[in-house]
């Protein structure tokens, strides 16, 4: 980075300063992945041999920690 610290630093602020959130949108998304989870959660739950990519990717999921 290379520029005025003061000036660099106060445009970073700006930048990350929090946005409006889009609430209608939010829901929307919300309302997508609540009927994706259901649609498929038989294949997440699934005892097939081999195992489902759908419940190899739950488990894994289940699994790590959630970064963000």
């Amino acid at each position: 980075m290379h520029g005025d610290a003061k000036v660099s630093i106060q445009r970073l602020i700006e930048f990350l300063a929090p946005k409006t959130v889009d609430t209608h949108w939010t829901a929307r998304v919300n309302e997508l992945v609540a009927q994706w989870r259901k649609e498929l959660k038989p294949l997440f739950d699934s005892d097939a041999s081999p195992i489902r990519p759908e419940r190899l990717c739950k488990e894994l999921s289940d699994f790590l920690p959630v970064l963000f």
